[in-house]
């Protein structure tokens, strides 16, 4: 078990821009998480997800519920470049990934957490790599 603990000092001035800072990184972690569990299923089925291959970009929503600001909402956008032979075991994942991320779990009853994935072609010369130049 890994157990955190943390000390704060409250100050009158910090209040002001607390929520953003705290709802920033809770958007940070979910993305962080999400973005590392799916990696790790796709390196365990031999896709290779490092050097840029995959990437994501997250979006909190926070509404106000009576004057106080409240995260609703965090969709994290997964982008991947894989070859076109990878395409359906990377959608297949992405329908069942989120499970192996323990932020998700413990968030996903308070806020509503989604994901989505999109996958652009891996150009050809990551794919052929030194065999695809003719020497001269």
């Amino acid at each position: 078990m890994h157990r955190s603990t943390f000390r704060m000092e409250w100050k009158r001035s910090a209040r002001r821009n607390a929520p953003a800072a705290v709802f920033d990184a809770i958007v940070a972690s979910v993305a962080e998480c999400l973005t590392a569990a799916f990696g790790e299923a796709l390196e365990a089925r031999e896709i290779d997800a490092s050097h840029g291959r995959l990437t994501s970009e997250t979006v909190g929503e926070i509404e106000l519920e009576d004057d106080v600001p409240v995260l609703r909402r965090i969709h994290v956008r997964l982008k991947l470049k894989a070859s076109e032979s990878e395409h359906e075991t990377a959608m297949r994942l992405h329908q069942r990934f989120a499970g192996r991320c323990g932020v998700f779990r413990t968030l996903k009853s308070a806020i509503g957490i989604t994901t989505e994935l999109s996958i652009e072609p891996e150009p050809e010369d990551m794919i052929l790599g030194d065999q695809g130049q003719k020497g001269g």
